[in-house]
């Protein structure tokens, strides 16, 4: 315990567990580059369906020795079927044109090395899972929503059934961020289901038993967005310390989180999401002094920090950068947090206002 107690207060030992992460996940990605453990002559496979995203042509997502991406007009089986396939495997393409979006290393980052091109499909077992069972359910409810790409994204942190235009705004004005769940969403979240247990006045250990099941379940839901993941996850460990009265700064938990989850996906270092959720949050958190005074002035100081840190990342995938995105931040952070979000989650139980 008393180590324990020294890890989470030594800032300087976890920033060189960082470092050491960063430069482990360098060589593992860039060094001793993985190969897949699939033959490429292979051609029968049985596989469990990891996700689908049923938009124009449909992507899916299987799950065997290791994961494999399909595309698949009206692909009619659910996350956790088990399907046997017959099909040929077709290596993903590197790219051709240095500095654009690297479509390989992205996929390489879910441990996807190869696309499977389906000639025939038979169910050897459908899903029983009770998780995949209520994904599958919210994503029909969501799917006979008007503008139900707004409630994939705020519910489920799926981004992918927005229109490449609608993206496009969003990216130009530096608001892409707003689309996908944020951290302070998730506190929302856990402030509701707080207030709603203390109601039944249940002992501190069981509602923290209930809210970190909740949110290892809602991480499964959405796919373990960074988002969620690092919210979650801070929010978890923060609080298990807090019950055994264990001194913590958040920025080390932060640091914590960032290290253990590049240990465990190194190709995370080069995710765009991972960037900008840590660098961000790193940054907020250890400026938190100068967040002070009216709503207003702290939007705009929170806005302006985030905006800054996370230029480099902003130029160097997009070559540009807009300043007004700082101004814009302040008007729609609280439509999106405080009006969006609720009638988002409204609107999923109440569709007819939809």
């Amino acid at each position: 315990m008393k180590q324990l107690k020294i890890i989470l207060l030594s800032k300087y030992l976890l920033y060189f567990f960082l470092l050491f992460t960063v430069i482990i996940a360098i060589v593992r990605i860039y060094v001793i580059k993985k190969e897949s453990v699939y033959d490429k002559s292979e051609t029968n496979f049985t596989l469990t369906v990891k996700n689908v995203k049923r938009k124009d042509r449909e992507t899916i997502i299987f799950n065997g020795k290791e994961n494999l991406i399909s595309y698949y007009e009206d692909f009619p089986y659910n996350v956790g079927d088990i399907l046997n396939i017959k099909g040929n495997l077709l290596r993903v393409k590197k790219n051709t044109i240095p500095n654009l979006f690297n479509y390989n290393e992205y996929l390489q980052s879910k441990g996807i090395y190869y696309e499977l091109i389906i000639s025939e499909i038979k169910v050897v077992k459908k899903n029983n899972n009770i998780l995949n069972t209520i994904r599958k359910n919210i994503e029909d409810r969501i799917s006979r929503i008007p503008h139900s790409e707004y409630l994939y994204a705020f519910i489920l942190g799926d981004t992918s059934y927005f229109s490449n235009e609608i993206k496009e705004k969003y990216q130009y004005n530096g608001l892409t961020y707003l689309l996908s769940i944020s951290s302070f969403q998730v506190m929302i979240i856990i402030k509701i289901l707080e207030k709603l247990l203390l109601k039944y006045k249940l002992k501190k250990k069981y509602r923290l038993l209930i809210i970190i099941s909740f949110l290892i379940i809602y991480m499964f839901l959405t796919n373990g967005i960074i988002g969620v993941l690092r919210s979650s996850l801070c929010y978890i460990l923060s609080e298990i310390l807090k019950y055994f009265k264990i001194r913590y700064r958040y920025i080390n938990i932060l640091l914590i989180v960032c290290s253990v989850l590049i240990l465990l996906n190194p190709y995370y270092i080069i995710n765009i999401g991972f960037q900008y959720s840590f660098i961000i949050s790193y940054f907020i958190c250890k400026k938190r002094r100068i967040i002070k005074g009216s709503y207003i002035r702290k939007m705009f100081m929170v806005s302006l920090i985030a905006n800054i840190a996370c230029l480099p990342i902003s130029i160097y995938y997009n070559f540009e950068f807009n300043f007004i995105s700082i101004f814009l931040s302040i008007i729609f952070v609280p439509i999106i947090n405080y009006f969006l979000f609720f009638l988002a989650i409204i609107v999923f139980f109440f569709p007819i206002i939809g």
